[in-house]
């Protein structure tokens, strides 16, 4: 073996040459590929940190808008509750001067009726009972649970001035039932208006 390995010393080294030659070229591709692959981890990695990166800003930017629309949805509530708040108070401010325009037109009225009273005293129309059920209603009042039996009493002074008014009579006689109902419903209109307003006629009479 040695002896043939002397005798082809140059075939043995060019077949070492060509060994090196392919695993030098063998290497060299390892290496390249090797590089490809470190690089394209490279890029990877970098693509994922701009991808999180992105995430991050999409992520802020949400809760930003988020943010946004809870200020904005609090602030056209805060508008809503603004204007029904206004809304009331401004029914409130209305039904209370009905309530002391009714008591100042009550207060020429005593506890017995007076007929020169109930035919020259102007009833109260339809139209200030709706303004004053309308008040109500929008101020939201807790009172107002009163107010019906406020305006039946009022209404039905009203019917019992209307009935003086149109009688054929010179002069009108109340009866007993009417006198009775006239004292109670006064009584009980007057109670029901004040508590709707601090206002309290002077010349009041009872």
């Amino acid at each position: 073996m040695i002896d043939w390995l002397n005798e082809n010393t140059g075939a043995v080294q060019g077949l070492a040459s060509i060994s090196v030659a392919v695993l030098t070229a063998l290497l060299a591709r390892f290496t390249y590929r090797y590089v490809n692959l470190t690089g394209a981890i490279a890029i990877a990695a970098k693509e994922q940190v701009e991808l999180a990166r992105a995430q991050a800003q999409v992520s802020s930017s949400l809760a930003e808008l988020a943010q946004e629309q809870r200020a904005l949805n609090q602030q056209r509530l805060d508008e809503v509750k603004d204007k029904e708040e206004n809304n009331r108070q401004e029914g409130k401010r209305e039904l209370e001067r009905l309530a002391a325009r009714l008591l100042s037109q009550l207060s020429g009225s005593s506890s017995e009726p007076e007929l020169d009273y109930l035919k020259n005293s102007l009833p109260i129309s339809e139209d200030v009972f709706d303004s004053i059920r309308k008040a109500a209603e929008q101020a939201r009042d807790p009172n107002t649970g009163n107010l019906e039996s406020t305006i039946a009493s009022l209404e039905a002074i009203v019917a019992l001035q209307k009935r003086i008014a149109t009688s054929p009579q010179d002069s009108y006689v109340l009866s007993t039932s009417e006198r009775e109902s006239y004292k109670t419903n006064l009584r009980n209109a007057r109670d029901g208006l004040k508590t709707f307003t601090s206002y309290r006629p002077n010349n009041e009479r009872y």
